[in-house]
């Protein structure tokens, strides 16, 4: 009995090192990566309406691990830290309302990238050592737009400016494209542009209609009247109730350009010490 357990013992033992063998062949190298990425931040809302610009954009920065599934499929996970912020005073056409709005974010997304060309560092399987890829996946972000007025930082939500209480922890689609090269067996580096869809329009705490400044006043406070009819500050009077204040029509949105170094663990081999 003992004997047969052990020829059992010894046959699943061959068959799993043919099995990993032979997946080894197919993509002998390491299937986990480990990187950083860096870059800028960019916002796109109703202080910016522009992409790219420096005046709405800050650094960003991540750390992600990416799983190979096959030559042309890989599994990511990121989490990345982003500054962005924009301010009327930089735009003709909206100097007078005088909004201006700044926020660290904080991100977590889970994608999938698909290579347009079958990417590994395996040449015997025709596998290439760069590829253009897309990315697609779910996510979610932390953000907490300030204001900055007469030299002091103002916390927007708790102020309610537009009498709406929104949630500072919202889900988020990344999608986007890049390029990745294998520079060497274990060192990754490539390029790529990542769009945020999002599902609020108060990222930059500016959405829809002026309330009312006396009853917002009366309501929030002075702060909150102030901070929603900004242009009080320069002296001006109050907007009119219900007067545009935002564009709700397209909700805000932000991306992350940024250029990536990742690196590649080997698995190793448990047939090599038979």
């Amino acid at each position: 009995m003992k004997l047969e357990v052990r020829k059992l013992a010894i046959f699943c033992g061959i068959m799993l090192c043919l099995t990993i063998t032979t997946e080894a062949a197919k993509y002998r190298k390491g299937k986990f990566l480990i990187g950083i990425a860096a870059g800028t931040a960019s916002y796109h809302g109703d202080l910016a309406q522009k992409y790219f610009n420096v005046n709405s954009s800050g650094p960003m920065a991540g750390i992600f691990t990416r799983f190979s599934m096959s030559p042309y499929f890989d599994w990511r996970n990121q989490i990345s830290f982003g500054q962005i912020k924009a301010d009327d005073a930089n735009s003709e056409f909206y100097k007078a309302r005088n909004l201006n709005f700044k926020s660290n974010i904080y991100e977590f997304a889970s994608t999938f990238e698909f290579n347009f060309l079958p990417y590994g560092i395996n040449k015997t399987n025709n596998e290439f050592y760069f590829s253009p890829y897309v990315f697609l996946g779910l996510g979610a972000f932390y953000y907490d737009p300030i204001a900055t007025y007469n030299g002091e930082d103002i916390g927007l939500h708790d102020l309610k400016t537009e009498n709406v209480n929104y949630n500072l922890i919202q889900p988020n689609v990344p999608f986007g494209m890049g390029i990745k090269f294998a520079w060497t067996d274990r060192f990754e580096v490539g390029f790529e542009v990542g769009y945020r869809r999002l599902f609020t329009d108060y990222l930059d705490d500016v959405s829809g209609k002026y309330p009312s400044f006396s009853q917002l006043e009366n309501d929030q406070g002075l702060a909150s009247a102030q901070a929603s009819h900004a242009q009080t500050y320069n002296g001006a009077l109050p907007a009119e109730p219900n007067s545009m204040r935002g564009d709700n029509h397209i909700t805000d949105s932000y991306l992350f350009g940024n250029v990536t170094f990742s690196y590649r663990f080997y698995y190793k081999d448990p047939c090599r010490s038979i």
